[in-house]
This record gives structure tokens, sequence and C-alpha cells, in this order.
């Protein structure tokens, strides 16, 4: 158990185990530097084992802050462990005898519509394990359930129309820059040409998907699974319950939030310009306290929403142009999604109580969510993979086809990467990199390089294992030719 508690915390002290141990009085051989260094490092161990073994989850304790994301990620873990245990704790006892597994059966060719019919259905929220099966696929097993979690949220970033319900677009990518294009924000509604009823209704549907989507990201978090699929920053802080600031409109849309910073500093003059007259910002900008819906949403018409009331008839002159820049940013990022937000937080914390969320930040809640789904470097990956040869096999031969192997993976593109990842294991994310030891954690990849057959043959693999089997190809473009074919598998089956 040494080992798990160390493997965790801080890097800051495996570097002091390292460090030559002085045997004269600490005041009398130690530099200060040396001291703040003592102390820095002391003050990390603590704030873990306080944080992640002990009452420190509150979340305006400065060690909550101190102990970094692996120690938070430590205490929230343990606390869905001790609520999972809890919860099978009180349906043994129960007189309703609740089933322990979650099954699910979906179709793949339908698989938003089926899955969000399931969680929309779902009476009992805690289960201590999940079993999914492909309509038509005969595989099954935990790899089977990875590939569920990273499947769907695939599926989720797709902009077509959910069949079940006709509810229109769910998510959208409203940044512009390379950076951002990874990051989800719930679509705005925008119903056109239908009654008022007929809205009331869509409206009602569209709260249910989105409360079934709050309970695959609490599922996510209760089974431990990471899934590629990033929320925009005040998304994040919305489902945790945190306040919205104006920067966070930064994380959602870099040139709005620049376009709108310029618009504050001429109408005050900042920068070493001239405060601009009423007149003149106002012939510059002609804007009133109104804010389009959908106009960042791709092949979507614009529709405009006031930020007040007669607000499409009131100009924003410079003394209220703070006013306006406020209520524009809180109203694309929320005012005009708020349903879907607060749908999408009943449903995670149906699954996650609120107390256990109340000590993550936004960030932890990408990284436990996601894990490093962002970008899949080469480096990571070589500290998962492990390779296993014939023992009869020449050592030259083993590490020809190790370096041709690399050559192709370091040549392929992210997405390439992720479908690398889903076709060995199921899920297409790794787990955050500093919450576990890859080498101790169950992130592990095994290679089995397998000689005497066709050349012809395809690398196969076992998601519930985590092992792929490839053949010894003679030549580097076989390779690559026969393993980027193998991973755009995406079905499941056996032999």
């Amino acid at each position: 158990k040494g080992s798990l508690v160390a493997a965790s915390l801080p890097l800051s002290f495996s570097h002091l185990n390292n460090a030559p141990q002085d045997s004269a009085p600490i005041s009398l051989s130690w530099t200060v530097d040396r001291l703040l260094q003592r102390w820095h490092c002391s003050i990390g161990v603590f704030a873990h084992i306080f944080l992640a073994e002990g009452p420190g989850g509150e979340r305006s304790n400065f060690l909550n802050a101190r102990a970094g994301f692996a120690s938070r990620m430590a205490r929230f873990r343990n606390q869905v462990i001790q609520l999972m245990d809890a919860s099978q704790a009180s349906s043994y006892y129960s007189s309703s005898h609740t089933p322990s597994t979650f099954s699910i059966t979906v179709r793949r060719d339908h698989l938003v519509d089926d899955s969000i019919e399931i969680l929309h259905q779902m009476t009992h929220y805690h289960f201590a394990q999940i079993r999914v099966k492909f309509e038509g696929e005969e595989g099954s097993g935990p790899g089977v359930n990875r590939g569920f979690f990273s499947s769907l949220a695939n599926a989720l970033k797709g902009n077509n129309l959910v069949t079940l319900n006709k509810v229109g677009p769910l998510f959208f990518q409203p940044g512009k820059h390379p950076e951002q294009s990874s990051f989800f924000a719930p679509c705005p509604f925008v119903p056109r040409g239908v009654t008022a009823a007929r809205i009331s209704t869509l409206k009602g549907h569209r709260a249910e998907c989105f409360r079934a989507i709050g309970r695959f990201f609490g599922l996510c978090f209760w089974f431990r699974y990471t899934i590629p699929f990033m929320l925009c920053r005040h998304v994040a802080k919305f489902l945790l319950g945190r306040s919205i600031a104006w920067h966070d409109l930064a994380f959602y849309n870099a040139d709005l939030y620049e376009g709108l910073r310029r618009m504050m500093l001429d109408a005050h003059g900042s920068e070493g310009k001239r405060k601009a007259d009423d007149e003149e910002f106002m012939s510059t900008y002609c804007c009133f306290f109104e804010a389009p819906i959908s106009s960042s949403v791709q092949g979507m018409e614009s529709v405009l929403g006031e930020l007040i009331p007669g607000g499409s008839k009131i100009p924003v002159t410079p003394d209220r142009v703070q006013e306006y820049v406020r209520l524009y940013g809180m109203f694309v990022m929320v005012g005009c999604v708020k349903q879907e937000l607060e749908a999408m937080r009943e449903g995670l914390t149906d699954i996650i109580p609120t107390d256990l969320l109340s000590g993550l930040t936004a960030e932890d809640f990408q990284l436990l969510l996601c894990g490093g789904s962002g970008n899949i470097s080469l480096a990571r990956l070589k500290t998962i993979i492990r390779f296993h040869h014939a023992h009869s096999r020449v050592p030259s031969i083993c590490d020809r086809f190790e370096k041709m192997f690399w050559r192709v993976v370091s040549g392929m593109s992210n997405t390439q990467r992720q479908q690398l990842l889903y076709f060995a294991t199921g899920s297409a994310s790794l787990p955050a990199s500093n919450e576990d030891s890859d080498r101790d954690s169950g992130s592990s990849i095994n290679i089995d390089v397998i000689g005497g057959g066709s050349a012809d043959s395809l690398p196969v693999a076992s998601t519930c294992s985590q092992r792929m089997s490839i053949p010894l190809y003679p030549s580097y473009n076989t390779l690559k030719r026969k393993l980027l074919q193998a991973i755009q598998c995406q079905a499941y089956g056996l032999g």
C-alpha cells in the first residue's frame, strides 16, 4: 500500500527522497533555498495525505488547491468507492433487491437514440458493474464496455438530428481556433415553423436528452471510464455548481472574447488610446442590447435574443459597454442554453452526489472525464505499450520490428492514435498522465509479435485484456498498411 500512496504523491516528494541527506543540524548546514524546498515538499506531502485520506475536502481549504489534481482525484474516487459500497450494502438488505449490474443493449447504427432512451428510463442509479451488448455482435466484457463509452461520446459530437424525438443538434464547437476545436458546448435550440404547443413538447424531449447525457457523464465517473469528449470550461463549471466568470468566454470563443475586450478598450480609452465619444463609438459598433442565439452553429441562421427587456431598441453607449459585455458573455454561454445545462447537471447528480463534485475544479472535471484525449503523444504511448517476442527470436529482428512500429505510430494523426487505442483497448482516450503511474495502472497495452504467419493477415486485438497480436511483417510499408487497415474496425466479434 505504501508504494501506491507514494506513486500518487507530488513529484517533488520523490526528488526529496533522492536528495543527499545531511548529518549536521539543519540550521547550520542547509541553505535558505534548501530549507524553502524542504518546506515546500513537506506541505505538498501533508496536503495529499490530508486531502486524499483525511477530512480536508472543503472547497475553501487552501490545501485543496495546494495538493493538486492527483490528490483531489484520489479523494474523489475514494468517495465514489465508499458510496458504491454503501449502495450495494443497502440494496442487499433491502426487500426490493435492486439489480447490481446495469445491462445495456444497443444498436450500433442507432447508438445515440438507443442509449438516450435507456439512460432516460433509468430508475436505479448506483450499480456494482455494467454490461454492454451491441446488437448483432458477439463480443462482450470490459473491452466492449469501454468501447460503448467511447463510441457514444464520439456519436454525441455529430450534428445529426436525434431521430428519437427530432430535437435537433445537441452539441457544437463554438471555438474557431485550432486549439479550441476539440471543445464542445450544448447547442442552442431555435425552433422554426412549429406551433407553440409543439415547441413546448420539443423542449421537454430535449431536456430529457440532456438529462440522459448528464447520467452518461456520471456513469463515466462511477465506473472510471474516460471518453474523448471535452467540454468547454464554462460547461464544466456549471455542472460543478461553480460561478461562471467573464474570462471563461475566452475558453468558449477566443475571437468573440477579444472582440468584446477591444470594445471595452475603445469605450474607456485604455492602452494609450483616447476615450471615444458617444457618437464615434456608436457609429463604429452600432449595436444594441441583444445577442445572437445560433450564429455560431454551422448551418443555422442567426436569431437574436434580447439581453434586457426591450434590448433590441436600446443602443449600447460607452457608459454601458461593461454591462453589455457582461450580459452578452453570460447569454451566449449560459442564457440561451440554460435548460440544457440544468438538465445535464440534474442527470450528473443523479449518479454522483453534489457534495462529491464540490471539491473538483473545472480542470479536474475535464481530466477525470476525458483523461488525455486532447493529444495522445508518442512519448505517452511508449510508456504503456509492451512488446512480447518469441524467446528464440534474434534480438536484431525484434529491435527492427519495434522501430518499424514506432515509425508507423509517429506518422499517425491524433485521430488515428485514438483509433489505435480504441482497437486495442475499447477506449479512445487515456487516463490523465499524472493520476497514476502508467506501469501500475490498467492502461498498459501488450503486443504479441507473431512469427510464422502469413503477411496477408491483419493485426487482431482482445480489448478485454488490452492485448494486440501483430504478425511479423517483412517490411515497414506492409506493417503500416495492415495496421492502418485494422484500426478502422469498430465492431466486436469472436475468433
